[in-house]
């Protein structure tokens, strides 16, 4: 779904406006789980026969296009019920709400509904709303797919406790943002992407989202041919680099993407294993310490604990 015009200038200043270039597209199920196949949990890496990998802050900002410099992602994750009037203007019926979480499908009829409102505060709700449908449409939708939290509209979302989760025998499903984890994988192995005439420009997932994708020496919706594929690579077949040729998007991001440090969102407590995929940045590899074990941190969920201070609970993390 296209942005108006109007709320331009506002995603641009939310950070989140090179995301709207990225349209949806089929998330091959088949692939994502050869991928959590080889999920660690305990290092946060994809183990591959050309060694650990795994997706970076890099790139999260090269291919979505997300600002990475900023605070952790804290906050209250149970909201007042007068949430939703306040991000959207007016109240959700019962028909549309799921706990606190609203459908989709009523923040799109909202948000078309303010299209011609000209007003600087019909602007800005709208421009609200746009962003959480983009939230719990593209960038963080949960396992259902139609509904978004309105503790988003404060923060956004990490990722790789949800690869944590899924790799886990009994988890039939995984929420997140699998449509980077696909990008990343068809970037990094040309030998599993399919091939496309769009050049690859800024954010560089949207060359996957588009129309016309040849599949026809892709393994497409093939568990099998994955595994095969990827279980035979041969070193020259994983693009460590794959952003060389492109400048990047913010200096003062660039500066940051091969910290190891947490990463912070409510409950969620990950490491970003930095040290542990040296390749990614240039750098010799050489052997790693020993993973920081967040294994407590993977116990907590915002059902068991809604009222948690999280800024308090995770200080030494911050």
């Amino acid at each position: 779904m296209e942005p108006y015009s109007a709320i331009i200038p506002y995603l641009i200043s939310s950070g989140l406006y090179h995301v709207t270039n990225i349209h949806s597209t089929q998330i091959d199920n088949r692939l994502i789980l050869a991928l959590l196949e080889r999920w660690r949990p305990e290092t946060h890496t994809f183990h591959l026969p050309t060694g650990e990998c795994t997706i970076t802050l890099e790139d999260v900002s090269m291919l979505l296009g997300l600002p990475i410099e900023g605070t952790q992602l804290n906050g209250p994750s149970e909201l007042d019920d007068d949430v939703w009037p306040a991000i959207v203007g007016e109240t959700p019926p019962q028909n549309a709400l799921h706990g606190s979480a609203v459908r989709l499908t009523w923040l799109k009829g909202i948000y078309q509904a303010e299209a011609n409102r000209p007003t600087e505060e019909h602007k800005t709700r709208h421009a609200r709303i746009y962003i959480m449908i983009l939230i719990g449409q593209l960038l963080f939708p949960d396992k259902s797919g139609s509904h978004v939290h309105p503790k988003w509209s404060q923060f956004l979302f990490d990722f790789n406790q949800e690869m944590c989760k899924a790799c886990e025998f009994k988890v039939k499903e995984i929420s997140g943002c699998l449509l980077l984890l696909q990008a990343w994988a068809f970037t990094s192995m040309p030998i599993i992407s399919p091939k496309t005439a769009f050049d690859s420009t800024f954010p560089h997932a949207a060359r996957w989202c588009v129309k016309g994708k040849n599949f026809k020496n892709n393994p497409r919706d093939y568990l099998q041919g994955y595994r095969f594929l990827i279980d035979h690579m041969q070193p020259n077949q994983f693009i460590w680099r794959p952003y060389l040729r492109f400048a990047p998007p913010q200096d003062e991001d660039s500066s940051i993407w091969s910290a190891k440090t947490y990463i912070i969102c409510f409950h969620i407590v990950e490491m970003h294993q930095s040290d542990r995929v040296k390749l990614q940045f240039g750098y010799l590899q050489n052997i790693p310490d020993t993973p920081v074990c967040l294994k407590e941190h993977h116990k907590m969920n915002t059902n068991k604990s809604r009222k948690t201070p999280w800024t308090e609970l995770y200080r030494h993390e911050q």
